[in-house]
């Protein structure tokens, strides 16, 4: 992802490494060929979105990688905050052939008060390559029709 894949007064920042942590744990033993990951992309509103791509040695290991991945990755994340609950499991509607695709919406509470945090993760696997993107917000669901979009320029990349 780029900036100019934002509308405007989006911006791009490094430093993504802490939302690395549950899709590594996902790769244990496996043969990574590349790995790529995107700046933090946020707007003045509190919402951000970063992906992460790995490249797997084999097609096999990466439907492995997927699998373990697509079963376990919200768990991880919802470990991370004990009070956060899994609020619902949606498929990405309609993914370019080939792809497959699995999303959850994490919604973070503390205790009686706001900001409820949502975490969108959305997880593609394409031949040999295994991406997960996060959408992020503070206070409300991240813009729903923003984040088709950007799920389907990300499912359009895959592979090329």
């Amino acid at each position: 992802m780029q900036v100019s894949d934002f509308p405007r007064g989006w911006t791009a920042r490094r430093g993504t490494d802490g939302w690395a942590r549950c899709f590594d744990a996902s790769l244990v033993g496996a043969r990574v060929s590349a790995r790529a990951s995107s700046p933090a992309f946020s707007d003045s509103l509190d919402s951000v979105v970063v992906s992460l791509a790995v490249q797997l040695a084999t097609d096999a290991q990466a439907k492995r990688i997927y699998r373990a991945a697509a079963s376990g990755i919200s768990r991880c994340y919802a470990a991370l905050t004990p009070r956060a609950e899994r609020v619902l499991v949606r498929p990405l509607s309609e993914p370019p052939a080939h792809v497959k695709t699995v999303a959850y919406r994490l919604v973070y509470a503390y205790g009686h008060q706001l900001p409820l945090v949502y975490l969108d993760l959305v997880l593609f696997q394409r031949s040999r390559i295994v991406e997960l993107a996060y959408f992020g917000d503070l206070t409300k669901p991240f813009p729903a029709r923003l984040e088709r979009r950007l799920d389907v320029d990300l499912t359009l990349r895959l592979g090329r």
